[in-house]
């Protein structure tokens, strides 16, 4: 299927542990605080999409924009979402498991919490499965380095 012309992306962001792609620690640049995160299907052809995040990833190359999944974000830490956190990178961990994973901020929401995309950041992040059950899960959020 051609997009406007490009043909489309056929990638998926990549799940990881909680560090860099080169499996070291990332710099904590703020510890954010809990919030609650629930779960969306981003497709990876940001060309197509309506992501609030889409002009600021233009031009960004696939390995960039594939490094990390993608969550929309709108709990209160820092202020409104505006076009300066597109592309930042953040570290969920799971307050009840522990399982951790680096997401970058590629949209916005407006219910307060974090979208997670479902199969890239949730289900990894769910590591027993209850949040999918619960339709939620409890995390902790720091903004890092990536």
């Amino acid at each position: 299927m051609d997009v406007g012309g490009k043909q489309p992306l056929l990638k998926k962001p990549l799940a990881n542990d909680g560090r860099l792609l080169d499996g070291s620690e990332p710099t904590v640049l703020r510890v954010l605080g809990p919030a609650r995160s629930t779960y969306h299907y981003y497709h990876p052809e940001y060309r197509a999409s309506t992501l609030y995040c889409a002009d600021r990833f233009a031009g960004k190359s696939n390995a960039w924009l594939f490094a990390y999944p993608w969550v929309a974000y709108c709990a209160p830490y820092l202020g409104g979402m505006s076009q300066d956190k597109c592309g930042q990178c953040m570290r969920m961990t799971n307050n009840r498991t522990g399982k951790r994973i680096i997401v970058r901020i590629a949209d916005m929401c407006g219910h307060g919490a974090i979208d997670a995309d479902q199969q890239s950041a949730f289900m990894p992040l769910d590591s027993d499965g209850q949040g999918y059950l619960d339709g939620q899960l409890s995390v902790m959020l720091e903004l890092v380095a990536c």
